[in-house]
């Protein structure tokens, strides 16, 4: 988005973005974490969801800990649908099972679990999405139904699944709209 990554110039940004938009703000937003852009977003859009993205903390998971081990549990506490005390738990384990009780990038996850640990983002509005990429995130669910080992005929019985699914997700919304309740699973 910015080459100038600096605070001053992503807060620039945000208002263009808000001014573009007549004044309204996002409800969610999802970054890499960088702190400019963290500063520039609790300044501009103070009431924001903000979210950390997934591929991010998976890649600064593998460069701060090294262990791919780690990585591989640390990515399915982060994505595990549990409730708060069994994240909790689940935690305390991973970081007693690596030693890594004094590690300050793992103290610093933990503080900042909110942004980041489906436990504490449930309920939270981010349209599906885990990561800052459109294409990523649409990837991802892409990914679930087709292979690239498929045949055509294979890939596109796969892709026309995946296709229903959204359609499926697309009038549950529009159902649920009409009813008056919640519009869309949350993370």
């Amino acid at each position: 988005m910015e080459k100038n990554e600096t605070t001053d110039a992503y807060i620039w940004h945000l208002r263009q973005l808000m001014f573009a938009m007549k004044g309204k703000t996002p409800t969610s937003i999802i970054t890499d974490g960088a702190m400019a852009i963290r500063n520039a977003v609790r300044e501009v859009f103070f009431e924001v969801r903000h979210r950390l993205c997934d591929w991010h903390l998976i890649r600064n998971a593998t460069s701060n800990v090294e262990n791919p081990s780690f990585t591989f549990k640390f990515r399915k506490i982060m994505l595990g649908d549990y409730e708060i005390f069994v994240f909790k738990r689940k935690w305390v384990q991973l970081i007693e099972e690596f030693g890594l009780e004094d590690k300050p990038w793992v103290n610093n996850m933990y503080e900042e679990k909110h942004m980041w640990a489906t436990a504490y983002i449930r309920g939270k509005f981010f349209a599906s999405f885990r990561t800052t990429s459109r294409c990523e995130g649409l990837h991802s669910v892409v990914a679930r139904y087709v292979g690239s080992r498929y045949d055509l005929t294979s890939f596109v019985e796969h892709f026309q699944r995946c296709v229903a699914h959204f359609a499926l997700k697309n009038l549950m919304l529009i159902m649920n709209l009409h009813v008056g309740f919640p519009s869309c699973r949350l993370v």
